[in-house]
């Protein structure tokens, strides 16, 4: 069975529930927007939900509930509309070409943590000066703890060491285990460019 909410103007918050009663909340939304200054265009500033993410995985009989937490980044790129050509029916030889630009804005939803019913937390930490593919921010580390952090994982990209870079995107160059008295040695990825 699928609900929803439109109490806001648009889909707010809907629901999954299957067959043996498990429910999944979607109520973490990710926006983009559309701005242009050089011409007119219905989609000028118009705000759309480009994703819904998880947010709750409740049990049957509400026992149990796993919650999902998320931070808002921005982000803004610069976007290129398509190429509109003018003809004048009187010469035909007279043509303007017009090629309007823009801005697309994000509000983009990155996994901040899981937190579990025995109050166990996954914490995803990212790192903004290093970027995947020259957007998104790499993941940087994963912290288990329950009441105090216990242990995690440190991952290290291959802009902050030598490796190939294909295409603008950043490699995983290697995974360490950490606890809050020492650090595992690395284990490496090596990547071909054939």
């Amino acid at each position: 069975k699928i609900a929803f909410d439109t109490a806001s103007g648009g889909i707010g918050v809907f629901r999954v529930t299957t067959e043996d009663g498990t429910k999944y909340v979607f109520n973490d939304r990710e926006y983009g927007s559309v701005y242009n200054s050089s011409f007119k265009s219905g989609y000028n500033g118009w705000n759309y939900a480009r994703a819904w993410y998880l947010s709750q995985i409740i049990a049957p009989f509400g026992t149990d509930t796993i919650t999902l937490t998320y931070n808002t980044t921005y982000e803004d790129i610069n976007i290129s509309f398509p190429q509109t050509v003018y003809v004048d029916n009187s010469n035909i030889n007279s043509t303007k070409y017009y090629s309007p630009i823009g801005s697309e804005i994000f509000y983009l939803k990155r996994l901040a943590s899981i937190i579990f019913p025995d109050k166990k937390r996954i914490s995803f930490l990212y790192d903004r000066s290093i970027k995947y593919d020259g957007i998104d921010s790499v993941l940087n580390r994963i912290n288990i703890e329950d009441s105090v952090f216990r242990y995690g994982y440190i991952l290290d990209w291959n802009c902050c060491k030598s490796g190939p870079v294909v295409n603008g995107r950043s490699f995983l160059a290697g995974i360490r285990s950490y606890s809050p008295t020492s650090v595992s040695p690395e284990y490496q990825f090596t990547y071909s460019n054939t």
